[in-house]
């Protein structure tokens, strides 16, 4: 690295100069925050020095996750981050993707203390292989951008989705006028309140800690088997004899939450029969009629999680009773209305489900592509 680059640090600005909109004059403070948080807004400062950075430069963390490359920014970048100059002609996305590839063994330079440090003197001595010809990494660099720049697309597809389900939630379940703001053709009648256990019968999980294996007979149900969109995940957890199977659509519901309130009142559907046992500080909810409807009721439920997280007790571990499960109120419509909206909302889930695998498929070429092209 030392034959390619020359090294040099960003600056140090005290957290008072700092701004947090770009008024005349200020320009872009890039901190390791920009890079490794989309959801950091960004600073600018009050700079008339040289040091500064366009899009296409190259530069480095140095402290706390070192080695992490990034590019693509105008304007200053600090202390803990530096800039990679080059001292010969060559193509800088190519060498962006390269030490992207090259990112573990990167970090493994780093200081073994308390706030890890990568040298410019070891930094130096890292080698990495690159083809001579500029013509090649322009190759290699713009197709890896290319494919950059279309999981980029799919991510905001992705998001968009779901602010969209996000945003159907809203309005396609009845507030206290038991009428909701936006409704399928045909459907008038209002919304009749309902207790969650005249509609779903209750039942505790039991402890299985004695029998668990990493295979089985009957996948686990347990507090890391619901994610927080509502979805079923693998618990990785398994035994082979059970007393209560679990059947295709009933819901469960995490009782315990030790993230204080994030998944507390969760619920997800059982997608098929006989694969499925229930742990503890899981409850199950099992429709007491065949009529009733769960791609309705998990929707309705977690877009109104907030109030299981109100009614949580406890300090370190938030917890919800039986009583609070079944004694909850809700609004409901008629069972054909409730199919027309469960149905609705299932068909966003696939095509949201879809875009996960597209995306993730085009995560694994990447991943591919970047194994089998650099050496």
């Amino acid at each position: 690295m030392g034959e390619v680059f020359l090294y040099k640090q960003g600056i140090q600005v005290p957290v008072e100069q700092q701004y947090s909109q770009k008024l005349p004059g200020l320009i872009r403070f890039i901190r390791i925050s920009d890079i490794v948080s989309s959801n950091e807004p960004p600073r600018f400062i009050n700079y008339h020095g040289t040091n500064l950075i366009k899009p296409d430069d190259l530069f480095m963390v140095r402290y706390g996750n070192p080695g992490m490359i990034s590019m693509g920014y105008s304007g200053v970048i600090a202390n803990n981050l530096f800039r990679l100059i080059p001292k010969k002609n060559i193509y800088t996305l190519f060498f962006y993707f390269l030490l992207i590839f090259e990112n573990k063994r990167l970090n493994l330079l780093g200081s073994n203390t308390t706030m890890p440090a990568l040298s410019f003197k070891a930094l130096d001595t890292f080698y990495v292989n690159f083809p001579e010809k500029l013509s090649e990494q322009k190759v290699i660099g713009s197709l890896l951008k290319k494919l950059d720049s279309l999981i980029t697309l799919q991510q905001r597809k992705l998001e968009l989705l779901k602010e969209i389900k996000k945003g159907l939630l809203q309005k396609m379940f009845a507030d206290k006028s038991k009428f909701p703001i936006l409704r399928f053709e045909g459907f008038h009648d209002e919304w009749e309140q309902c207790k969650l256990g005249e509609l779903y019968s209750y039942h505790n999980g039991k402890a299985h800690e004695q029998n668990q294996r990493s295979s089985g007979k009957y996948e686990l149900i347990n507090l890391n088997s619901i994610s927080v969109d509502g979805t079923l995940k693998s618990s990785g957890r398994y035994i082979n004899h059970a007393d209560e199977i679990l059947r295709q659509n009933d819901l469960v519901m995490i009782l315990s939450d030790i993230a204080h309130g994030t998944l507390l009142g969760r619920v997800a559907i059982i997608p098929q029969d006989n694969k499925y046992v229930l742990n503890q500080r899981v409850a199950l909810l099992r429709p007491i009629s065949k009529s009733e409807n769960s791609n309705f009721m998990a929707p309705l439920i977690n877009n109104n999680q907030r109030y299981f997280h109100k009614m949580g007790i406890g300090t370190s571990q938030l917890n919800i009773s039986k009583s609070t499960v079944i004694e909850s109120l809700w609004q409901i419509p008629k069972i054909k209305e409730q199919s027309v909206i469960g149905n609705f909302l299932q068909n966003i889930d696939h095509i949201i489900a879809l875009q996960h695998q597209r995306l993730s498929k085009l995560d694994e070429i990447k991943k591919s592509l970047l194994q089998q092209m650099f050496i």
